[in-house]
């Protein structure tokens, strides 16, 4: 896998903006490493690419969660000292967002735990295109389901983005074994070619059309070695049908004069 630590770098600095408390100049910053992370460009992997950017976005959106609750905390507590002062007890206007947040917190950490449970039955399946696109999704719900409190975000955080390098670990074998098969096949593909070269170059091959009809079904009959690859072997395989046609015409040609040699052989043979 490609290197990248120099954006995981990136997104270590916003998470550690979270515990330092930089909520003055928060977004500024948030703004300057977004800008260095596109510096950098683009990782040339595409799951590098979902990885990285919803590693950073989950980032940010945590950061600016917790600089929310700073403040809404602190504008309650400064009208509960206001009803105090005046009355000697809290306004009901002071404590009703506590509630409220609590409730959304709660909603939050149940649908991440929900996601949560969902991505962890697609890593027990089989890796692939559709599995791949599934926890894509499901990445993108999890990080727009909100701000799940104190308590439980940084660890529903943690566990979901555990389970999804696990997926992605277990596609990068699949796809290592699913390359070491094409490898395996291009090479016996390359090997019936070197046997169907040698029966179209042959000078002297008997019944040349059913021993390239028998290593030709051999051909075809190893599977799938690649996209590119296929069109470089199936590329040399109709040169090699061509030249094929051209030796099939020179047997005929000389079975022909090997037949009018016997005739010729006869009539001599007759007429003595």
């Amino acid at each position: 896998m490609a290197d990248t630590s120099a954006y995981d770098a990136i997104i270590a600095r916003v998470v550690a903006m979270r515990a330092s408390t930089d909520w003055r100049n928060g977004e500024q910053r948030l703004r300057e490493l977004e800008a260095e992370l596109k510096k950098l460009g683009a990782p040339a992997e595409p799951r590098d690419r979902q990885r990285i950017w919803a590693d950073f976005s989950a980032a940010r959106a945590a950061y600016r969660n917790a600089r929310a609750e700073f403040f809404a905390a602190r504008e309650s507590g400064s009208g509960a000292a206001r009803g105090r002062g005046a009355g000697g007890t809290t306004s009901a206007r002071s404590t009703a967002p506590f509630p409220e947040r609590a409730k959304e917190q709660d909603e939050a950490r149940r649908r991440k735990q929900t996601l949560i449970g969902q991505l962890r039955l697609v890593v027990g399946g089989e890796p692939g295109g559709p599995a791949t696109a599934q926890v894509k999704t499901l990445g993108g719900e999890f990080f727009q389901a909100g701000y799940a409190g104190n308590e439980h975000n940084d660890a529903l955080a943690a566990e979901f983005s555990g389970l999804r390098s696990e997926y992605f670990r277990k596609l990068d074998g699949a796809m290592q074994r699913a390359q070491e098969h094409r490898d395996r096949v291009a090479r016996d593909m390359d090997h019936a070619l070197f046997v169907l070269e040698r029966i179209a170059h042959g000078s002297d091959v008997t019944d040349r059309w059913t021993k390239w009809t028998e290593a030709s079904e051999r051909y075809r009959s190893f599977g799938y070695p690649g996209k590119e690859k296929k069109a470089e072997l199936d590329a040399r395989f109709q040169r090699l049908r061509a030249e094929l046609s051209t030796a099939l015409e020179r047997d005929k040609r000389k079975r022909q004069r090997q037949r009018e040699a016997e005739w010729a052989a006869n009539r001599v043979h007759r007429r003595r």
